[in-house]
């Protein structure tokens, strides 16, 4: 995959993408809102093959980009 061919002008919107055997591919988006979101492609026997992953994303710079200090009365682990 070529970085200087990726269309990042009007890019496609999926929520869905179809993978060929032995392919790739490139995906953008706006990490905005901080958490570990967890990606997955739906089959649950895919979790057993490591198939899943997810996204940390970070506190940003304004306030309603980062998450809130845990409550007082959590408990510990």
């Amino acid at each position: 995959m070529d970085p200087a061919k990726l269309n990042l002008v009007d890019p496609v919107e999926r929520n869905t993408i179809g993978i060929p055997s032995s392919g790739g591919v490139a995906i953008g988006f706006l990490a905005n809102n901080p958490g570990v979101w967890f990606m997955d492609c739906l089959p649950e026997v895919h979790t057993s093959w490591g198939l899943k992953m997810v996204w940390v994303v970070l506190d940003g710079k304004n306030p309603n980009q980062k998450l809130p200090p845990p409550p007082a009365d959590l408990p510990k682990c």
